[in-house]
C-alpha cells in the first residue's frame, strides 16, 4: 500500500481542474476505452485520438527506439493531481540523453502540454502516457539526428494497469531475467527495453499470477514486469 508521504507531489507536478460531476463520472471508464472525442497532444497541437498515428516504418515503431513515461492521475481535494510529474519528466529527458536523443520540447513546455491534455479530456483517475519518438520513416538509416516528436495521451481508468486494487495481488518469479546493463542502457525507458517485461507478465498470467518478478542475470531480485521493488 502506498504511504501518504510517497503521494506528496512536487509543486510543479500539482494542478487542479474544476470539479464537475459530468467529467468526474468518467473515471470509471474501462482502461483504454477511448472515444472519438478524446484528444491527444501531438507536437504542440491537440488532435483527435484516432488521428494520432505514425508510419509503420518509422524508426520509433519499426526499430522500437521510442521512449516513454507513464504516470497516474488521481482526484484530490483540489481536483486532478499527477503523481510525481517532475520526476517522470526528468527521467524522460534522461532516457533521451542515455540513447543520444534530443526532444523538441523543454520540461516546462511538457508540463503545460500535460495540463492542457488532462483538461481537454476531463481526466480524473487515470493515466498519462508520454511518448517521444522518431516519427520519420527509417528503412535503411539506423541513426537519426532530428529532434524527437512527442505525443501525450490521457487515459481514463485505473492507474494500476488492469489490477483490481481491492483484491490481493499474486506474484511469481519469472523464468525471464532482467536485461543485463552492459547490453543496453537499461535505465532508459525505451519501448525495446520492455519486451522482456511483456514476456514476464505473459509468463505470470499463463501460470495464474498477476505479476512476474524478474531476477537479474546475477540471480538477485531486480524488478517486476512493470513494478519497482
Amino acid at each position: 500500500m502506498t504511504s501518504p508521504r510517497s503521494l506528496s507531489l512536487p509543486r510543479v507536478g500539482r494542478f487542479s481542474l474544476r470539479r464537475d460531476p459530468v467529467w468526474s463520472s468518467r473515471i470509471i471508464m474501462e482502461e483504454n476505452k477511448m472515444t472519438e472525442q478524446s484528444k491527444v497532444w501531438l507536437n504542440g497541437k491537440l488532435i483527435p485520438w484516432r488521428k494520432a498515428t505514425v508510419p509503420i516504418l518509422s524508426h520509433g515503431f519499426s526499430r522500437g527506439s521510442a521512449i516513454f513515461e507513464v504516470l497516474g492521475t488521481y482526484v484530490g481535494p483540489r481536483g486532478t493531481v499527477a503523481f510525481r510529474l517532475d520526476e517522470h519528466l526528468k527521467r524522460l529527458m534522461k532516457s533521451a540523453e542515455l540513447l543520444g536523443m534530443e526532444t523538441a520540447y523543454s520540461t516546462e513546455t511538457l508540463v503545460e502540454a500535460i495540463k492542457t491534455t488532462v483538461r481537454e479530456n476531463r481526466l480524473g483517475r487515470g493515466l498519462i502516457k508520454i511518448l517521444a519518438y522518431w516519427g520519420e520513416e527509417a528503412v535503411i538509416q539506423l541513426v537519426l539526428d532530428s529532434p524527437l516528436d512527442v505525443a501525450i495521451f490521457a487515459v481514463p481508468g485505473s492507474p494500476e494497469l488492469g489490477l483490481d486494487n481491492s483484491k490481493p495481488v499474486s506474484a511469481c518469479i519469472s523464468k525471464w531475467r532482467k536485461i543485463h546493463p552492459e547490453t543496453v542502457p537499461v535505465s532508459a525507458k525505451s519501448c525495446s527495453n520492455y519486451l522482456n517485461a511483456y514476456l514476464a507478465r505473459k509468463d505470470a498470467a499463463s501460470r495464474g499470477y498477476n505479476i512476474g518478478m524478474m531476477l537479474g542475470t546475477d540471480g538477485f531480485l531486480a524488478e517486476g514486469s512493470i513494478e519497482s521493488v
